[in-house]
């Protein structure tokens, strides 16, 4: 019993590992994709509407809360772009 309990932190804290790695990843990715963003519309070969970027910025925000949260600012940048 002792020797499963063992087992299962031991998996427990991998996944954790896990995801703190793939978490890192993903903000990353956001910074460079942000970044990115920002360079397009200072150029001036990108153009949003006034509440596509307040959109954009909320659900940025949002997107560190939680997982759904991050679908729906996956969902916005696909439809946009």
């Amino acid at each position: 019993m002792k020797s499963d309990l063992g087992k299962e932190i031991i998996s427990f804290y991998d996944n954790l590992r896990k995801r703190q790695q793939l978490d890192e990843e993903l903000k990353m990715t956001l910074s460079n994709f942000f970044s990115l963003i920002d360079e397009k519309a200072d150029r001036k070969e990108l153009k949003f509407s006034n509440d596509d970027w307040k959109r954009l910025g909320l659900l940025a925000g949002r997107s560190l809360k939680n997982t759904e949260n991050l679908w729906k600012l996956t969902n916005f940048i696909a439809e946009k772009f």
